[in-house]
Formats: C-alpha cells, structure tokens, sequence
C-alpha cells in the first residue's frame, strides 16, 4: 500500500476512535455509585467502642411533650429524664451532681441510685443485654417527699386519677399487682418515643409513685422483675 494511503486510513481510524471514546465518556453522578456509596458508608463507621465496654444508644424520643403553662420545666420528669439524668445513658455526672449514689439493691445487673439531696427519688440502672456499660432504665418518684418531681403536665405523687386522666387522655391500664381496686397502673405511651410514664394509682385513688423509663423496667412492680 502506498504511504500517502496509508496515511489517510490512519487519520480516519483514529478520528473515529476519539468521537467513538467521547460518546462512551461517563458522565458525573453526583450522588456517586452503589460501590461509591458503599464504600463511603464503609470508611465512615464509627470507631471501636471504648474499653469500658459497649454504650447503648439512648432511646428514640421522636415525640415531643408541650409542657402545661406555667411547669417549671427543670425539675419536670419527662420522657427524656429528670434534671439532666437522661434515661438510656449512664447515670454518669448529672445523677452525681444530684448526690445519687449507688446503693446496691437487687442484681449486679440491675441496681438503684438513691440520694439524700433528692429525697422520694430512685435511679433504676441496669446493664442491658448485649452491654458492658450500665444505663437508667427508669426513674422513679416514690413518696411525698419528692414534692418538685412533676410530669410536663403538672402530675405528680398525691394526684387524683381523675387529674391523670384529664392530662393524659389516652392511657393503658392495668390492675395494680397488690393492692386491691380502685388502685391500678396507668401506662402512658406516646407514638414516636420508646419511652413512657407509669402512673401508679393506690387505693385511695392518688398518685404513689410516678415513673419514667424504657419497657420493660418501665412496667417493673418489684425490684427488676
């Protein structure tokens, strides 16, 4: 083949290669590929655990409570917890600055927090399945003595049922495990939050112990059983 034909082929071989290499050019996604993605959400993993062992996540608490006009909100026990003691943490600082303490009780897994600064209030602190590292799974207002420990919407212990229900108007109830009727549990669950409020009612129709916390210490009657 003569050279100058040679050339020609050549020139059209590669002008077709470029145009052929420009109409198969990926375009940019920007949301990445399913690889990108994975291995994105890969390197983005949370580091290891500390030594102290494995911290449960605190508990959804999508729903959010509209205190009652004029609650003092800081001292409110709500879904969340009471006075920077949060439900589903370790009891850590906050429940230290209160002067809780732990008292023993129980099981090496499940303990109660008690504090002379705090009177008629209780800590439930257990070590959930799977965990190392020991959470409050419920707090507890179990006397008069507890006069500032009051729900968002103005319940605490001495109120009536009638008070309860007016407040919370959807409610589970179930019978009391001791005491005879009109004594009862009233179980309030918001959709949206894996937390809840017990209201313990006692024979004379009032308020005994209030509690907020996680299932199923939430529902515990003695000790954590």
């Amino acid at each position: 083949m003569k050279p100058r034909k040679l050339a020609a082929y050549s020139a059209v071989f590669l002008l077709i290669a470029g145009c052929r290499g420009a109409d198969e050019a990926p375009t940019e996604d920007p949301a990445g590929s399913d690889s990108e993605v994975a291995g994105n959400a890969s390197s983005a993993r949370p580091s290891e655990p500390p030594a102290g062992g494995v911290t449960p996540a605190a508990p959804e608490t999508g729903y959010r409570e509209e205190p009652a006009p004029g609650i003092d909100v800081e001292s409110a026990l709500t879904l969340r917890g009471w006075k920077g003691i949060r439900i589903g943490e370790p009891p850590g600082g906050a429940a230290r600055d209160w002067g809780f303490a732990d008292n023993g009780n129980y099981t090496d897994a499940c303990r109660t927090w008690t504090s002379t600064a705090s009177p008629g209030v209780a800590l439930m602190v257990e070590r959930l399945a799977g965990a190392r590292t020991p959470v409050v799974t419920r707090i507890t207002a179990y006397s008069p003595d507890a006069e500032d420990v009051h729900s968002l919407r103005g319940v605490q212990v001495g109120s009536s049922e009638q008070a309860v229900r007016a407040a919370y108007p959807k409610l589970e109830e179930s019978p009391h495990k001791y005491a005879p009727p009109p004594a009862k549990d009233l179980f309030w669950r918001p959709d949206g939050s894996d937390t809840g409020l017990r209201f313990e009612i006692g024979p004379d129709g009032r308020v005994g112990e209030l509690h907020a916390g996680i299932d199923p210490s939430l529902g515990y009657v003695e000790g954590c059983s």
